[in-house]
């Protein structure tokens, strides 16, 4: 078969090729590719086929350089630079003398590509550094300050004794500002991400035997980033592997040793590890800071559980919601007459305490995972403060909600209301997933204080029925408009 496609596409005759299965058109690309005769077979039928195959002829002669004509006007008529994948990127580079230019001026489109693309571009420029000072001068001071972090991480992970070579003086360079002639400076530099700069600094502690670069690295993050990731890098697990496919993870004791010789500093701006530090480090941490980390979440005591193992709220902290879990604390206490606190419930998914005249949830996941997960409507408590992190699927990992306290049950208001309820929450365009009452897991409506305090901007425009009893949905998940039939629900698919 192999033979005479082959004798076919040197003769012209190319009326086959429209009608391959997906398995013979790729293997019969691979054939050509390899073949000793390309060049030949190629000269038979690209006139014919390039505008009416483009692809077919695209994969077998992109990276030939006779073919630099053909294969730009493919791409130029038919294609585009987004097209090409990470092993034509290579290829263009390797094998061809008009690659590196070409790639040089679609870099703003090289720049989106995935970052294991990225990597290989710059495993080739490592390979060859004399020959590729044009490509390392475009990336390591790139405007980008994101691409500019990956070019300079590949560096401290794979060629971190060149990392002086390639930058006269590596901490100067993460922000916006070059120090390159002609440039305008700014008073108001634009800074690395936080955590591509706190990524940066553990490399080099872990990378660099110079531990003066990881110390001048942290004194600029602790002078320029009042919350980071440092502590919590510093005692986070490393994972070590074990063989192909298995990995342990153990903590570093060096990593450990160096949160140790600045504990203070690196507790007060964790964003993510103070939760951790208190219950686990607190005896290398000034006892000032201690006791006021402890005052300060103090209220989410549950009763007869162990502070350590409060999963939940672990989970604020490690996903970066700490401090606005404080924040709201003393903003909603501010506006409260009553100054009561303390735990109310918990359920599935979150954590209730109350506070003053609200209530703040801490949220462990929603069943919901949606990208509008509760619509605003009358018929559910308002949120006033609402904080979700999601998954790469989207899934909820940890959340904040603020909504108003709220202590009449619904449990005795006439049966008629739950079918209103029901009906006008349908008339609004949605439908609820969960129990009303009497759930496996409590009440998730209760009576709003008055119907003005319901969410609408015309409360003198609500039913009658509502303004009599003025029920709310408080748990604000599991709410879908009518037309979503497969909504998106951890139940619905295997989360």
């Amino acid at each position: 078969m192999a033979y005479n496609t082959i004798e076919y596409l040197k003769h012209g005759k190319v009326n086959f090729v429209f009608s391959l299965t997906s398995y013979d058109y790729d293997n019969l690309i691979k054939y050509i590719r390899n073949n000793p005769e390309r060049n030949i077979i190629v000269k038979g039928f690209l006139k014919k086929l390039i505008d009416k195959h483009y692809r077919f002829c695209f994969a077998i002669i992109y990276d030939m350089d006779e073919y630099q004509k053909e294969t730009l006007y493919i791409l130029n008529k038919y294609l585009s630079f987004n097209y090409l994948t990470k092993e034509h990127l290579l290829n263009l580079l390797s094998n061809t003398s008009w690659g590196k230019k070409y790639i040089i001026d679609h870099i703003n489109e090289v720049i989106t590509k995935d970052e294991d693309t990225l990597n290989e571009i710059f495993n080739f420029i490592f390979q060859n550094l004399d020959n590729n000072y044009d490509l390392i001068k475009i990336f390591y001071l790139h405007e980008n300050l994101h691409l500019r972090y990956l070019f300079m991480t590949y560096i401290l992970e794979h060629h971190p004794e060149l990392i002086n070579v390639i930058y006269d003086d590596f901490t100067k360079y993460l922000t916006s500002v070059t120090y390159q002639e002609n440039e305008q400076l700014t008073f108001l530099p634009t800074l690395m991400d936080m955590e591509d700069i706190c990524n940066l600094a553990i490399l080099a502690f872990k990378n660099l035997p110079d531990k003066n670069i990881w110390l001048s690295l942290k004194e600029y993050i602790l002078a320029n980033y009042p919350e980071n990731t440092l502590a919590g890098q510093l005692l986070a697990y490393d994972q070590i592997k074990l063989s192909e496919s298995s990995y342990t993870f153990k903590r570093n004791p060096e990593k450990i040793n160096e949160f140790n010789k600045d504990a203070d500093r690196l507790f007060k701006s964790s964003i993510d590890a103070q939760f951790t530090i208190y219950h686990h480090y607190s005896e290398v941490v000034s006892k000032t800071l201690i006791e006021e980390f402890g005052q300060k979440i103090a209220m989410f005591q549950k009763p007869n559980t162990d502070p350590k193992w409060d999963f939940t709220l672990a989970g604020i902290f490690d996903h970066h919601l700490g401090r606005k879990l404080q924040s709201y604390v003393e903003k909603y206490l501010d506006l409260s007459h009553s100054k009561e606190t303390g735990y109310i419930s918990s359920g599935a998914t979150l954590s209730c305490y109350r506070l003053g005249d609200y209530v703040i949830k801490l949220i462990k996941t929603k069943w919901s995972y949606e990208d509008v997960i509760c619509p605003n409507i009358y018929l559910i408590a308002k949120n006033y403060e609402e904080d979700y992190v999601r998954d790469k699927n989207g899934i909820v990992v940890a959340g904040l909600e603020v909504q108003k306290y709220l202590s009449r049950p619904a449990k005795n208001v006439p049966s008629y209301v739950f079918t209103q309820f029901s009906n006008e929450l349908h008339k609004l365009g949605y439908y609820n997933m969960d129990t009303l009452i009497n759930g496996t897991c409590g009440d998730n409506c209760m009576l709003l204080d008055t119907y003005k305090d319901a969410d609408t901007r015309r409360p003198e425009n609500l039913p009658t029925w509502f303004k009599q009893y003025p029920i709310v949905l408080v748990d604000r998940d599991d709410i879908y408009r009518l037309e979503n039939t497969h909504p998106k629900h951890r139940h619905n698919n295997g989360y």
